[in-house]
């Protein structure tokens, strides 16, 4: 959280300045980005005509032992930022002029030896190459000394070697082994596209990357068979494959959930939009979507009429006597099962009730009821918030979704959900990317059961919206993640009718279920024919790195 995002959070009337600034604990990247706003702030306080000017002074009402102290604690961050920044660069300074050091000496140790050196050296800045050349003169006798291990040993054991030359020589052989094993991974150390760094096993090493192919994913975007996706001469599924030899080339360095999904082979609309022309995007094929009964409609319209001016139970009675069977009667009878959307709006009001803190009771109060509308007709199981989702044999990561329908221990659909006060866009992200992995985990586990033409239904609930996501294998490697529809959830009595743009889109969700339900239940011996079309998954979880992987083989 930053200083910005401190004020725009709080009347600034009311900011607990004295409280913000001595209890509030900053991380050296943020305390570097509160100094920049401290001293906008003192600038802005100095010209004396601003309204933060007047707001400070308000805040103090002229106390001058409050404001003196304000200023010092002010002062003392400061200077805090500043020693943080000169123990940062000496210790860079240090862990570069160590490193080329060992550099150095591993390049004599192997020009020296007579075989041909099985190691390949590790790029080195400027300044250490420069540092290499000027003290290779100076230090020919000493590795003179050491051109051969086993008199190094010897030295080392009978005690000749100095003790930062001793150091060295241990620092040596782990780096040597360090670099042999990464020697036997691939023919280049580095992915083109990132700059060399010079490394080492010290605390200097910057772990800005991150290895997300962890896991029994697969890095080749080779198709096998001819089930591609063409439209017109346009080879679809070619271009996606390339598009993802690119991202995994680069994948260190992926950020966006599109990319990492794509290392997945899960494509999804806006990566698939970014690759393809607009002709050839708008060609493919929507998710259709039907158009709800207009007796559903004015059910729901009746209703949310009702309940905006009517207390629960009265609403709850006029629900229970249309006696209505739809979808929509279902979700309607559910929502008023319980006074969640009343307990916090007595009267009358457009300002919302303030939501549950606890996930859990939103889902129950606000997400429950629409899961229910789906499948509460169906014969599936149902399984909330803490029942793992089935990963293959051998599959180290686990999955909690916060929904999951299943039939004899098939899943065929999941929700995940962050209730809307949840502000943390790392969260949302995640969840973003957990979803359409889950399903790819449950489409893979139907395929190879036998299921024909399955389609599993994903439910992302994020800051009040729900999103229906389908996704199914018609082509090979393309786990094509589609978008069916998007609606807000009502957060009380006065908003049931923000209901009716999920009418189309959740009668969708129920015929896709009752499908696969169906299919399910047929189950044929005819087993698994689709093997050649899947793709093994990587974790979601990944590891963070060094510098750049060295590439692999597309």
């Amino acid at each position: 959280m930053s200083f910005s995002d401190y004020l725009k959070d709080r009347e600034l009337s009311q900011v607990d300045w004295e409280s913000f600034f001595i209890h509030y604990e900053f991380s050296p990247s943020q305390k570097q980005a509160a100094s920049a706003k401290y001293r906008q702030l003192i600038t802005e306080l100095a010209d004396g005509n601003t309204e933060i000017d007047k707001m400070f002074h308000s805040q103090f009402n002229n106390d001058k032992d409050k404001r003196d102290k304000f200023w010092r604690d002010m002062e003392e961050e400061e200077n805090k930022l500043d020693h943080y920044h000169k123990i940062k660069k000496a210790t860079q300074d240090q862990c570069q002029a160590a490193a080329a050091d060992i550099v150095h000496d591993v390049q004599e140790i192997a020009r020296r030896n007579s075989r041909k050196s099985p190691y390949r050296l590790r790029p080195t800045t400027v300044a250490g190459t420069k540092r290499s050349r000027e003290e290779g003169q100076s230090s020919a006798q000493t590795t003179t000394a050491s051109s051969s291990t086993s008199n190094s040993d010897q030295n080392i054991a009978a005690g000749k070697n100095s003790p930062s030359k001793k150091a060295k020589s241990l620092t040596f052989a782990l780096l040597e082994e360090e670099l042999e094993s990464q020697g036997t991974q691939s023919d280049s150390d580095y992915i083109g596209s990132n700059p060399p760094s010079a490394r080492s096993s010290l605390n200097s090493i910057d772990m800005g990357f991150m290895n997300h192919l962890v896991g029994p994913g697969t890095t080749s975007s080779r198709l096998e068979t001819s089930a591609h996706l063409m439209i017109g001469d346009t080879n679809v599924s070619e271009i996606l494959m390339d598009a993802r030899r690119s991202v995994v080339k680069r994948q260190s360095e992926v950020r966006t959930v599109s990319e990492l999904l794509v290392l997945n082979f899960i494509f999804d609309a806006k990566f698939v939009q970014e690759h393809l022309s607009p002709e050839v995007f708008s060609a493919i094929p929507p998710v259709p979507v039907p158009t709800p009964e207009q007796e559903e409609k004015l059910t729901l319209f009746d209703c949310s009429t009702y309940a905006s001016s009517h207390s629960y139970k009265q609403t709850k009675q006029y629900v229970r006597a249309l006696h209505s069977e739809t979808l929509i009667g279902e979700i309607l009878r559910s929502y008023t099962s319980r006074p969640n959307l009343w307990k916090d709006n007595p009267e009358p009001s457009a300002i919302s009730p303030p939501l549950p803190s606890n996930e859990d009771t939103y889902i129950q109060d606000a997400v429950r009821h629409i899961i229910i509308g789906v499948f509460g007709d169906l014969d599936c199981n149902d399984h909330w918030t803490r029942d793992p989702l089935p990963t293959p044999i051998g599959f180290e990561e686990q999955y909690y979704p916060d929904y999951c329908a299943d039939k004899f221990g098939l899943a065929f659909a999941a929700l995940e959900v962050k209730k809307p006060e949840e502000d943390d866009l790392q969260l949302l992200e995640r969840d973003r990317h957990k979803l359409p992995c889950m399903l790819k985990l449950m489409l893979d586990r139907l395929l190879e059961a036998g299921v024909k033409d399955p389609v599993v239904i994903g439910f992302l609930v994020a800051e009040s919206r729900c999103n229906i996501f389908f996704m199914s294998l018609e082509h090979e490697a393309l786990y094509m993640l589609k978008s069916v529809g998007s609606f807000e959830l009502p957060r009380n009595n006065l908003q049931l009718g923000l209901l009716n743009p999920a009418l189309g889109c959740l009668h969708a969700a129920q015929e896709s279920a009752t499908n696969t339900l169906a299919a399910i239940q047929n189950l044929t011996k005819a087993g698994d024919t689709t093997k050649a079309w899947r793709r093994p998954s990587y974790y979601i979880q990944g590891i963070k790195v060094p510098a750049p992987l060295p590439e692999t083989p597309v």
